[in-house]
């Protein structure tokens, strides 16, 4: 390979061509991986139980799903565990907001002493998960 074809546009735009379809692919397959297991669950709510524990690949829904909901909400109080859920979301949600928007507002308006230690923890206890 001579140089001048290593410099030149059609290398250049088949390179371009060659990485994006390679960012495209990983991608594509990291939305696959991450959405898998919400279809399979989606999936498998629509069988009964033997079909579900069985070694049996089944790739089709099935007409369970109603008695399958039916049992959940009697076994147990499926609404009132979710209103849990909101609220403890909501409520972390708005003590979040809340110390969040006053820490940024003293880091963006004050000057001090320790203020980029303050930014660095601050930015640094976003990164760690809370439970």
């Amino acid at each position: 390979m001579s140089v001048s074809f290593l410099q030149s546009d059609a290398y250049q735009r088949s390179l371009d061509v060659a990485l994006k379809t390679l960012l495209w692919f990983f991608l594509i397959l990291g939305v696959i991986v991450t959405l898998f297991p919400f279809l399979w669950s989606a999936l498998l709510s629509t069988h009964d139980r033997s079909t579900m524990f069985s070694s049996q690949l089944t790739l089709y829904f099935s007409d369970q799903l109603f008695n399958n909901y039916e049992r959940l909400l009697a076994i147990m109080p499926f609404w009132t565990a979710m209103f849990n859920s909101f609220k403890v979301a909501a409520l972390g949600t708005l003590v979040s907001l809340l110390f969040c928007s006053m820490c940024g507002y003293a880091l963006a308006v004050y000057r001090f002493r320790g203020r980029n230690l303050v930014f660095l923890v601050m930015v640094s206890s976003m990164m760690i998960p809370p439970f």
